[in-house]
């Protein structure tokens, strides 16, 4: 799981959580999520593959989950999750849209991951089974 926030450190507790919960729910919803959302670059020609929706789905997750948790940016830097999460999410927006040349990366895909992310603890809130972290 470090991996997949390269960067960023977490808890244990809170990577625990986040796998528990929905992990592999997430990991399930990107193969729905990101060809959803990478259809802009399937029209222009542009394959993609990977898992990172499914690891943006989790860094939402986490964000809602622990909203005032601080994650700390190469150890050094704290930020609050809540506001990493839309920053990132608005880092992707504008990198997406902006289109630059020799960028290989998905953006919506991983925009696609936020969103299924977004909507399964939506869900899960409804349900009642989602944990009120702090």
């Amino acid at each position: 799981i470090r991996i997949l926030f390269s960067g960023y450190e977490l808890t244990p507790d809170q990577l625990e959580m986040i796998y528990n919960e929905g992990y592999q729910v997430l990991q399930s919803g990107r193969n729905y999520a990101n060809p959803a959302m990478g259809f802009y670059n399937m029209m222009i020609n542009v394959p993609t593959v990977g898992a990172s929706g499914a690891v943006f789905g989790i860094l939402l997750a986490f964000g809602m989950m622990f909203p005032n948790s601080l994650i700390y940016i190469y150890f050094a830097f704290p930020i609050k999750a809540k506001y990493f999460v839309i920053l990132y999410g608005a880092i992707e927006l504008f990198s997406g849209i902006s289109n630059k040349s020799g960028d290989n990366v998905a953006h919506f895909a991983h925009l696609g991951g936020m969103i299924f992310g977004f909507f399964l603890i939506m869900y899960w809130k409804k349900k009642g089974t989602f944990y009120h972290g702090g």
